[in-house]
Order: structure tokens, then C-alpha cells, then sequence
């Protein structure tokens, strides 16, 4: 006569959530939904791609770097699998970023949205580079020079011209 069993068996595996995207080096902690809800087997954690995101046995996932790694939960005895995609993105920086200035766009350093330390500033109209006549910047002239509450600061800069660079010393 055989021995009955009573250990309960995972019948359905759901990753608790949908897709979802992390800032390299932010971390989501992710939940299976199971039926039954009381188990006695093993539910094990996967990532596919660890170089882009790894997830430890209790199913928190860490992005390590830009890309997509697909997460999988999986039950030990009835071989139940469920996945979710990370997707992981650049970490934002607030202090780094790219400002339609009006008559040009900067790309730099910035403090409260402003031009504030090192950037570049591509023209998109005609524009007096610093208060002389003889530096006017044409569309598509490149600047790149430190500046201090989007302005211009001290320290040699440099104007992209004409496939020229002239060093400005503001």
C-alpha cells in the first residue's frame, strides 16, 4: 500500500507585479503569488543576466548595470516558473543635464537647473558669446567653459567656430 503524502504542492506561481525598471544600483524587492498560499516546497530566485541585475534567494533585485535581465521565481518540486523583465537605466544625476537655454542648449554640470561648473553649450541662433563684439557665436558653434550660477565664470574657454577653436578668456 503506498504512503499518502502530506506535503502541499505548489499548484500556480505568479511574480507579484509587472515588468519594471530600476536606476543602476537601486534595488525592488519582488513577491510570488502562489496557490495554495501555504506550501512545503522551495520557490528559488533566478537572474538570466547577472551582469545587469542579480536577485538574491528572498527575491530582492539589485541592478548592477544598463540593460535588461529577465527574473525568474521557480518552485522546487512542481517545477513551476514565473518571470518578470528588469530593465535597468543610466542612474540620473541632478547635478548633471542637458538645459534648452533659449538660444542654445548646455550640456554639464548644472545646480538648480542652472549652467553651474563644466559644460558645453551648443548654439542655435546667432548669440554674443560674452559681452564683446568680436565673439558672436553662429547656429552650431560649440562653447565649453566653467560657469557659476549660469553664467560664464573665470578660466580660459573655448569657442568652436568655423572648424576653428579660439580660447576665450572671459
Amino acid at each position: 500500500d503506498e504512503m499518502e503524502s502530506d506535503e502541499v504542492f505548489v499548484e500556480k506561481l505568479n511574480i507579484d507585479g509587472k515588468d519594471f525598471s530600476l536606476q543602476v544600483g537601486q534595488t525592488k524587492q519582488l513577491k510570488v503569488k502562489t496557490e495554495p498560499e501555504e506550501y512545503d516546497e522551495q520557490v528559488f530566485w533566478h537572474s538570466l543576466d547577472e551582469d545587469i541585475a542579480t536577485v538574491d534567494d528572498k527575491g530582492l533585485v539589485k541592478a548592477v548595470k544598463e540593460g535588461t535581465a529577465t527574473i525568474e521565481a521557480y518552485t522546487s518540486d512542481s517545477q513551476l516558473k514565473s518571470s518578470v523583465k528588469a530593465t535597468v537605466t543610466p542612474k540620473t544625476n541632478p547635478n548633471y543635464g542637458t538645459v534648452n537655454l533659449g538660444y542654445g542648449t548646455y550640456t554639464g554640470d548644472l545646480k538648480n537647473g542652472q549652467p553651474h561648473g563644466h559644460g558645453t553649450l551648443v548654439y542655435s541662433t546667432r548669440h554674443k558669446i560674452v559681452n564683446s563684439a568680436d565673439y558672436v557665436a553662429k547656429r552650431g558653434d560649440k562653447f565649453e567653459a566653467d560657469f557659476r550660477d549660469g553664467r560664464v565664470s573665470g578660466g580660459i574657454a573655448y569657442w568652436y567656430h568655423d572648424g576653428d577653436i579660439t580660447a576665450i578668456n572671459p
